[in-house]
């Protein structure tokens, strides 16, 4: 299982139970969005609500709903395979 350095990724029991469900844990560098698919989603959002400017909770928050909209499936896919393809770089490296 890959993970961030999110410090929930790290709290006392992750190791164990991934341990125990067979599975093998990998933390990413720090600082390495290039590895992780969501922070590209985060980006894009971030710039969208730069743009917009809102000064309301519910305003944010409605902004947020189109904004999400905004995302195509095709367009995840794609972030997911640029991660992948970055990790393969830098496996040959």
């Amino acid at each position: 299982m890959i993970m961030d350095n999110l410090p929930a990724h790290k709290v006392v029991g992750i190791k164990e139970a991934s341990n125990e469900a067979g599975a093998q844990l990998q933390y990413l560098p720090h600082d390495s969005p290039d590895f992780n698919p969501i922070e590209m989603a985060f980006s894009k959002l971030k710039a969208h609500l730069r743009a917009k400017a809102e000064r309301t909770v519910e305003a944010l928050w409605d902004t947020i709903g189109q904004v999400i909209r905004l995302f195509e499936p095709n367009e995840c896919a794609k972030y997911l395979q640029l991660a992948s393809m970055t990790q393969h770089k830098t496996d040959t490296l």
